[in-house]
């Protein structure tokens, strides 16, 4: 967890293995209010100059659906290219060794 500079935790999780442990535990917010928090990031993002931007997480596999959904109500202010991050297995199999 990302600690702030008096070494107060921020609630900031980076490792997989942390946001695993609490996913479940934290309420989805609804289909509006994630909406309506994405337009004012991506407006937020846009007013500073930015032009565009990479998604590297989608969810649970909702997010392309409510980019769509924001898009074609034309509340969209940058273009976005989705390059979602893929996870590689929990345990790997390793070729057997040759004598």
């Amino acid at each position: 967890m990302v600690c702030d500079s008096t070494g107060r935790p921020t609630g900031h999780l980076i490792e997989h293995a942390a946001m695993d442990l609490v996913r479940g535990l934290v309420p989805k917010p609804s289909v509006a209010e994630r909406r309506s928090r994405l337009v004012e990031l991506l407006s937020a993002m846009a007013a500073t100059g930015l032009t565009g931007a990479h998604v590297m997480d989608l969810g649970d596999g909702d997010v392309p659906e409510l980019l769509t959904a924001v898009e074609e109500e034309g509340d969209l202010p940058l273009r976005l290219r989705l390059a979602p991050w893929c996870m590689p297995p929990r345990r790997v199999r390793r070729p057997p060794v040759p004598d």
